[in-house]
């Protein structure tokens, strides 16, 4: 079966990846998990449709992660518009 598309999950909350690996996997996707150092690596070799990232893990947080991958001439492709949301009370961007 074809996958509908690649799915870049990073979190630092192993609970989180496996929910949405989970949800994700039975609506099709391929999904890939990354934390930490190995997030760059991982997206230049899956080349994934949609990136879901942690706004809030600790070092390096969503935003700072997001603008490297922006910034990586590998990924280019990854300067699509993005909505933020966070499941903290009163934080949306």
């Amino acid at each position: 079966m074809t996958p509908r598309g690649r799915v870049l999950v990073v979190d630092d909350n192993p609970d989180i990846v496996a929910l949405l690996r989970d949800l994700l996997e039975l609506e099709g996707y391929q999904v890939h998990a990354a934390v930490g150092d190995l997030v760059l690596p991982l997206a230049r070799a899956v080349r994934a449709d949609l990136i879901l990232l942690d706004a809030h893990m600790p070092g390096l947080d969503g935003a700072a992660l997001s603008r490297r991958l922006r910034a990586d001439p590998c990924l280019g492709y990854c300067a699509h518009p993005r909505r933020w949301a966070s499941a903290l009370r009163g934080r949306a961007q």
